[in-house]
């Protein structure tokens, strides 16, 4: 506890001793969201285009091979997407700015206390203190505003985060009441909790039935407890479940993938952050006594996390296993780099996949400032900071170990890039080579030179440069040698610069022969309405200075205008000065230095001074500071991030092919887009690196004193003072376009160097809002520390727009235009926090001025469903002098209980109006077309994407309809019993197919024509593959012949199992039959196919699995297959 005393000796000269009271410090910089390990959070990341638009990133996706168990598919991939490397960055298991899919998983966000461990929260519904227009609050509001500013309780006001990633499919949702609540509400995945404590164990089903159970495998991260830095965080009791881990998918048909992992427990550095605090005393009203505030103190935080988390060793199905290998790494001990993938199945390895990687040390020298935060100076952990690992190549193995297939990939000098936690980083983390001494950029002390000493702080320059795209993948080698060669430029975009010219002007007036003056003096008169500063001195230039008698010397001003005496910003009407003394005109306020008072001028009307001089040689001088004008310029700015310019796609047989890309606006006008030189980047601007808080001061006023100071009651209690909190990082979340700071409106690409064809889109640019003010507190100027981002921008980053075109005498024409349309629906969940300002030291009886001490904030969590409303599309048709439009529009109405289409109405060209109509369960359900519960228990089930019927109509008028009907052959599992057609609405329907028969599997073992012969169908390979299709007799009968054990164990030789199938050809009960037989090599594919005359055909495959030759029984060659990917052109 620090104190301010007031010492007071001869003639009252009273010395300030300021000591601040270190109970509270609302502006400390800690994270308090507790977020998954860097491998977790890389997991799943997917894409697929070459350049995502909107943000001018590089993104291209590897796809590894593709197996299926049953009617589950595997299908993992490798992808990529950068705009820039952060220095900070981990990378992944597959190297920097490389992430995969290999596993689905669940990640979370901790956001308050873990929902698992609150007992009790607030959050459901929009006021949850009370209307703040009523301002209406009780003992039980102040209580709940209490109870969530505590750390450490199990009171919770904010809902935690979860997002799941499964093959490319992914998304987000919360928890409120034990209940999952998708925040994309597609209805593609049900959440089901099947375990609340210690913590939550969940299985996701898609809409097709398939589950994905995530029961066993956990991730768990906890905050370092031994950091002075995270004292304060709210989970230093223990580690926290951040990630699931899937355990197994099962098909709603039965058939199973397992996922095996490994254990690792690593402790790893995940921020480094700095400050300058400044503590703001101004107090005025005492005595005229101005206490300034200190030199700056530096602060910096160094944090750790620890987590237990799990790497993927093995996936197995019935019919394959996949084995994942991985290497140590030297930059997070106990981490991982994928190095081998092996596909195997029952007769052998398939294809190994294996990662190289080029290891980069960074050659660069820590600044003493983190060197002296990385304590003890570990010789492992200064290597690990240095140490990044970039994928450099892909080969794919056959089944002997040869390579059949290279991928090679290039970076821009990642060598240079500097160790982690560098200072030289700009506003997003990208290296920009200044040799900085601190993170906290000079933009940090805008607007605060006038009140703060910060002209004594050295600030680092935090600007972007080219030097970001260090580390960016700038070439691609794919097997036949083929190259894709990444251009990149820095993101460019123009803003309007507010330049603000001042000017000034002064004079002086002094009693050179007489001992008095009054008059007027200093006529003043401003160009344009603003506010003016006055500066007024007082001083003596008679020589050397009067002495006993310096009282008798002194100035005293007044401000006048046309309409009479005027007052100053400090109060009164006029201004007495003492030799030496001045004056300044603005008034500052000593909690919101922000809020000061200005004299305020207009043109049309003239100022002047009257002055009052007492005293031989007593003399003012008078300057004004004002606006002489302001203008507004257009700039053209480098901003942080770079963007692809081109794309060259070269080989040794072709042409290259280039792609250009121009991210400037531009505007369609008839059939023509106009370009403009401006970029179309719209960007969140790089400020609030300052923030304001307060704390408060114990003072001390002597008994000494005649009387209080005013305002002040009591000889001793507490005073506010401001602190100004200069940060490394923006007090915001700048990432709220889509996870960047910025996105790009309008993007060209052009399909070849002389841009005569083109394709340009025009995108949605929604931004997140941050965290606001619930209630009304003492401090309304304080910053709110680190709002929580919402998720208001559903519709970001989609395409409205995109125009097809071509380049005819340098104007872009206007081919094919389409236009989308998008509606939302959002149900809206509401987060509350509060932080304490300062101690309450007196407490009121009044609850509202209790609750005035605590800056309670809220922020919503949407759920939205986004919909496709509408797709337009123009074509252009040409003649001389003009062109037509040829329109075709498509309008898409939705199911309400599974979110899917219902109806699909195209109006074309012809004047025609199309009519889809689609029923799925929950529509069959809705209209009471479900009798024996066949589709309420797919709804059960989450089945409920099948299409049960489907009508066509032109101009109204049926032309069309096919209806699928569901039964349940066994528990759980539904299948189509009978395809129905009609045509005319009037006309009966038609019974096309009957499914007579199924296994346990799903797989279908009887269908019928209407009269018509039956068909049959023998299965084999645990149920993977049909071995037989038999025309012309029952079910019953062919199992006669060959039972499923005959079967099942024959599948181990192609031969044998032939010879099996063939009784069926030689059996009397079945040799009327038309019947054709089939063997297969598992994952690969069919090995052989004998037709109804006994022909046989051999299908052989090359070491990785693809079909090389097609042969006869004589083993004559039908067809062969070569991949390349291009191949000569010969004339």
């Amino acid at each position: 506890m620090k104190e301010i005393k007031l010492f007071c000796g001869i003639g009252l000269i009273c010395f300030l001793i300021v000591n601040m009271v270190s109970a509270q410090d609302y502006a400390r910089s800690v994270e308090k969201n507790l977020t998954p390990s860097p491998m977790v959070a890389s997991l799943g990341a997917f894409g697929g285009m070459d350049v995502e638009k909107s943000t001018g990133g590089l993104s291209k996706t590897i796809s590894l091979f593709e197996v299926k168990e049953g009617d589950i598919e595997y299908s993992p991939s490798i992808h990529y997407f950068s705009t820039g490397i952060k220095v900070n960055d981990w990378g992944s298991r597959v190297g920097i700015a490389w992430s995969e899919n290999t596993t689905p998983i669940i990640s979370r966000t901790v956001r308050g206390v873990p929902d698992e461990r609150a007992t009790s929260r607030i959050g459901d519904t929009r006021y949850e203190f009370g209307d703040p227009g009523a301002q209406d609050f009780t003992q039980a509001t102040y209580d709940k505003v209490r109870q969530l500013e505590v750390s450490g309780t199990t009171f919770d006001g904010q809902y935690d985060l979860f997002n799941y990633s499964i093959f490319g499919v992914s998304g987000q949702f919360i928890i409120k009441n034990d209940t999952a609540i998708l925040l994309s509400d597609d209805k593609s995945f049900k959440i089901d909790i099947v375990q609340t404590s210690p913590s939550y164990l969940f299985i996701l089903t898609d809409n097709n039935g398939v589950k994905y159970y995530f029961n066993v495998q956990t991730e768990e991260t906890k905050f370092d407890s031994e950091n002075a830095c995270d004292i304060d965080n709210p989970y230093r009791y223990g580690g926290i479940v951040t990630a699931w881990f899937i355990d197994k998918i099962v098909s709603q048909t039965g058939y199973t993938i397992t996922f095996n992992y490994d254990y690792a427990e690593y402790k790893y550095i995940y921020d480094y952050t700095e400050s300058f605090l400044f503590n703001y005393f101004s107090y005025t009203d005492w005595y005229h006594f101005t206490g300034l505030s200190p030199a700056a103190e530096k602060l910096a935080c160094l944090r750790r996390k620890s987590t237990k988390t799990r790497i993927l060793n093995s996936i197995v199905g019935d019919n394959f296993s996949i084995g994942f290998e991985y290497i140590s790494r030297n930059d997070i001990y106990g981490e991982k780099l994928l190095s081998k993938i092996t596909l195997t199945n029952s007769m052998g390895v398939l294809k190994e996949l294996e990662f190289s990687y080029d290891e980069v040390v960074a050659t660069s020298t820590f600044e003493q400032e983190l060197s002296f935060h990385l304590g003890d100076n570990d010789p492992w952990e200064l290597n690990a900071l240095k140490t990044r690992y970039f994928l450099e190549d892909l080969s794919i193995r056959d089944g002997q170990g040869n390579i059949e297939q290279v991928y090679r990939f290039d970076y821009i000098s990642p060598s240079s890039l500097p160790h982690r936690f560098s200072f030289s980083q700009d506003y997003m983390g990208c290296y920009n080579a200044k040799p900085n001494g601190t993170m906290v950029p000079v933009q940090a002390a805008e607007g605060l030179s006038s009140i703060l000493p910060v002209s004594s702080v050295s600030f680092g320059d935090r600007r972007p440069s080219s030097s970001g795209k260090t580390g960016l993948l700038n070439r691609i080698i794919y097997p036949t040698d083929g190259k894709d060669s990444i251009i990149y430029e820095q993101n460019q975009y123009r803003t309007i610069v507010e330049n603000i010219h001042h000017a000034s002007y002064m004079d002086w007036f002094g009693t050179e022969d007489s001992e008095t003056y009054d008059g007027w003096f200093f006529t003043m008169w401003l160009p344009k309405e603003g506010d003016v500063e006055l500066l007024l001195e007082c001083f003596y230039d008679g020589g050397d200075l009067p002495g006993d008698d310096e009282g008798e010397y002194y100035a005293k001003v007044q401000l006048w205008n046309s309409e009479g005496q005027m007052d100053f910003p400090h109060g009164g009407n006029e201004i007495e000065l003492r030799l030496g003394q001045t004056y300044f005109s603005t008034k500052y306020n000593h909690l919101y230095p922000g809020n000061t008072v200005k004299l305020h001028f207009t043109p049309d009307e003239e100022y002047n001074l009257y002055l009052s001089l007492q005293g031989k040689h007593t003399n003012v001088r008078a300057t004004l500071y004002y606006i002489e004008d302001t203008t507004y310029d257009a700039v053209d700015s480098a901003y942080a991030g770079h963007r692809v310019q081109k794309v060259i796609s070269s080989s040794d047989s072709s042409p290259d092919v280039v792609k250009l890309y121009n991210y400037n606006v531009f505007e369609k006008k008839g059939d023509t887009l106009k370009y403009t030189d401006s970029s179309s980047l719209v960007s969140v601007p790089m400020k609030n690196y300052s923030v304001l808080s307060y704390s408060e001061a114990e003072y001390t006023i002597p008994d000494v004193w005649p009387s209080l100071p005013p305002g002040y009651s009591d000889l001793t209690g507490f005073v506010p003072y401001s602190i100004f909190r200069l940060l490394s990082n923006s007090n915001y979340n700048i990432n709220i376009y889509g996870g960047l700071p910025y996105a790009y409106k309008n993007v060209t690409e052009y399909l070849d160097t002389s841009r005569t064809s083109f394709i340009a889109g025009e995108f949605n640019l929604a931004f997140n809002s941050h965290s606001y003010r619930e209630l009304v507190d003492l401090y309304p100027q304080m910053d709110v520390l680190m709002p929580e981002l919402e998720n208001s921008a559903w519709d970001h980053g989609l395409e409205l727009e995109r125009y097809y075109g071509t380049k005819l005498d340098d104007n872009y024409i206007v081919d094919l235009e389409r236009k989308w349309s998008y509606s939302g629906l959002s149900n809206s969940y509401y987060n509350y926090a509060a932080y304490l300002l300062h101690p309450i030291h007196v407490y009121s009886s009044d609850p509202r001025t209790n609750i005035a001490n605590y800056i309670v904030t809220s922020n919503i969590t949407f759920s939205h469903w986004k919909k496709l409303d509408s797709l337009v599309e123009i074509g252009y048709s040409r003649y001389p002098g003009g062109y037509n439009t040829i329109l075709n529009k498509s309008i898409y109405r939705y199911n309400s209980g599974d979110r899917l289409i219902e109806e699909e109405e195209t109006l074309s060209s012809k004047e025609e109006t199309l009519l889809k109509t689609i029923a799925r369960p929950s529509k069959m359900v809705a209209t009471g077309r479900d009798p024996n519960g066949i589709y309420q228990g797919m709804i059960n089930n989450h089945i409920i994407s099948p299409e049960i019927e489907v009508v066509s109509k032109i101009n109204s008028n049926q032309v069309n309809l096919v209806r699928t009907n569901y039964f349940q052959p066994f528990n759980e599992l539904y299948m189509p019993s009978s395809i129905q057609t009609q045509k005319r609405a009037s006309d009966p329907l038609v019974t096309e197919l009957k499914f007579n028969q199924y296994d346990t599997k799903g797989n279908i073992l009887s269908l019928s024509r209407e009269n018509d012969v039956t068909i049959n169908y023998l299965w084999a390979y645990k149920g993977r593959y049909p071995v037989a299709k038999i025309v012309g007799s029952d079910y019953a009968t062919i199992s006669s012949v060959v039972s499923q054990s005959q079967i099942d164990n024959a599948t181990g030789s192609d031969q044998t199992l032939r010879s099996v199938l063939n009784a069926l050809r030689t059996d009397p009960r079945t040799n009327g039959a038309l019947i054709n037989t089939y063997t297969y090599r598992p994952i690969v594919g069919a090995t052989s196919e004998t037709d109804a005359k006994g022909q046989i055909v051999y299908y052989e495959y090359d070491n990785i699995g693809r079909l090389k030759l097609v042969k006869d029984r004589n083993g004559k060659v039908l067809k062969v297959y070569d991949y390349q990917y291009q191949k000569p052109i010969t004339q």
